[in-house]
């Protein structure tokens, strides 16, 4: 691939929720599988395992949730539970989640 999405519009995409997961590419038809390519197709690929359990971006991951702990006052526990569209929806955890992408690939190349 040899284009690359600028970070302030793969945070858009992903805060507007128009940015297809793995799963939502296979069910039209765009992908073969919905599995995780840093994973090498080991587990399915749903936002929450992007940004909560994927070996791969394990460190930006723990700075991601603990700055979130600490935009919003909430305790791990509240933070471990909350959905992803919950997270997109709360404008102090913005800059958390451009930090949050800055540091990874994530949505960094369109789907082919």
């Amino acid at each position: 691939m040899t284009s690359v999405r600028p970070l302030p519009t793969r945070f858009c995409l992903l805060k507007r929720g128009h940015e297809p997961t793995e799963a939502y590419l296979k069910q039209f038809g765009h992908q073969d599988d919905n599995k995780c390519g840093w994973r090498r197709g080991s587990v399915s690929q749903p936002w929450e395992h992007l940004f909560r359990h994927c070996i791969r971006w394990r460190d930006p991951q723990r700075a991601l949730w603990e700055a979130v702990e600490k935009a919003t006052g909430w305790k791990a526990g509240r933070c471990r539970h909350m959905q992803m569209s919950e997270l997109f929806s709360i404008a102090e955890c913005d800059q958390v989640l451009m930090n949050f992408l800055a540091t990874t690939e994530i949505r960094k190349f369109p789907p082919n």
